[in-house]
């Protein structure tokens, strides 16, 4: 498995208000650390450092430039509006500067902007005052921002990217071969999480949509190996988290080239999407399927709605598949969960790749949410050894004619 990862994601660090209390975010540099450790443990992963540019191992393949910042800033430019990234870009150290936090301090939203059904005037607009900018810009308490978070966001955006790349460049088996392969499945540690952010606010742990940039990077890379034609490729995502992304939906909610299927628990965060009417919009119209199902949920009741939702996916007969991927639907989870264990996550993978048509498809596994840290490794492992043993390689290779 071709793991990525950046030391970057490390950094984001920061605290919470939920259940009335504040809290140490459970979103913490903790979940990485424990999921890194496991996978480093198996040589039979290549794990990927974004951060050590000098380091030739570190390349996907031969002679390839280390990933440009600046595509990533134009892929983020052109997914996400502008002044909502300037925003987690500068805002922070303009609480510093202005001497209203320490540096180590975290900022919080204190105040959201109106339902758009009132009378004020200026509720689409930016407000002037810096206390107010960071309830314009977030939907929730669980959105703070610290003197890392952003370099953390810039690295979980670098690496939905660098993911895409590895799906669509191809890479050389031999310098003299006739034959070159590309990766078929890449695991994407992105953190922080994306699933949340509708690319205007952040919200639920989540600052930049890591799958609605892969998607874009997709688009990119492809059609920079066919210049003069315009390709459009079907990607499904299945998101797996237990709370909804509602981030994800909005975004693609009028795209008939990109399917939304997501198995969330029912009436939990974000509260006000992730309903079954919700099919899409326009020519997204039945591209956008959610399957919410109540907590405690069994794990054989689970793999059923896992298995019509990979049927609709199947159906769709995808080009990619962007699998967002959150153990917040663990049995002890704090901020879940369904009556899942360790090893049914293994099972859920070989129900995710199970049929013929998907097996072969490239696949980004993105990770979203978790917070059992002592469970985390092992659920990741649980998970990618019923991915492994499904597939019969991680590359797919092609002869070049």
């Amino acid at each position: 498995m071709w793991v990525i990862y950046h030391k970057d994601t490390l950094l984001h660090q920061t605290v919470e208000l939920i259940g009335a209390k504040l809290i140490p975010a459970l979103e913490s540099p903790a979940r990485i650390e424990a999921i890194l450790k496991v996978l480093e443990e198996d040589e039979e992963n290549t794990i990927q450092y974004l951060h050590d540019k000098q380091n030739p191992d570190n390349l996907p393949f031969p002679k390839c430039e280390p990933l440009s910042h600046d595509l990533v800033q134009e892929l983020l430019t052109k997914t996400h509006d502008f002044s909502y990234l300037e925003h987690l870009k500068t805002a922070h150290a303009a609480w510093v500067a202005q001497g209203l936090v320490e540096e180590d301090d975290c900022i919080l939203p204190e105040c959201f902007r109106p339902p758009t059904n009132t009378t004020g005037s200026r509720s689409e607009q930016p407000p002037e005052d810096i206390f107010a900018r960071m309830g314009y810009y977030a939907f929730d308490m669980s959105s703070g921002l610290s003197k890392g978070s952003w370099k953390a966001i810039l690295a979980s955006a670098t690496i939905a990217v660098e993911a895409a790349r590895l799906l669509t460049v191809p890479t050389m088996v031999a310098l003299q071969s006739p034959y070159f392969k590309i990766q078929n499945t890449v695991l994407a540690l992105c953190r922080p999480p994306g699933h949340h952010c509708d690319t205007k606010m952040s919200g639920g742990y989540c600052y930049v949509n890591n799958a609605v940039l892969a998607v874009e990077a997709l688009h990119h890379y492809l059609n920079g190996q066919y210049p003069g034609l315009l390709l459009i490729p079907k990607v499904a995502i299945l998101d797996l988290d237990f709370h909804h992304g509602n981030g994800t939906q909005d975004y693609f909610y009028s795209n008939s080239a990109v399917l939304y299927v997501s198995i969330h628990g029912l009436n939990e965060f974000p509260y006000y999407s992730g309903f079954e009417e919700e099919t899409g919009r326009d020519s997204g119209r039945g591209f956008n399927c959610n399957y919410p199902i109540p907590v405690k949920t069994s794990a054989e009741e689970y793999m059923a709605v896992l298995k019509a939702a990979m049927d609709k996916i199947q159906d769709f007969q995808p080009d990619f598949l962007i699998v967002s991927l959150g153990f917040d639907t663990f049995r002890l989870d704090p901020l879940g969960s369904f009556d899942l264990d360790t090893e049914d996550y293994e099972t859920m993978a070989r129900c995710v790749r199970s049929s013929d048509e998907l097996r072969s498809i490239p696949a980004i596994i993105m990770l979203e949410g978790g917070y059992v840290f002592e469970n985390l490794g092992e659920n990741m492992k649980s998970f990618l050894k019923g991915w492994k043993g499904n597939v019969e390689s991680d590359h797919a290779v092609f002869k070049l004619d």
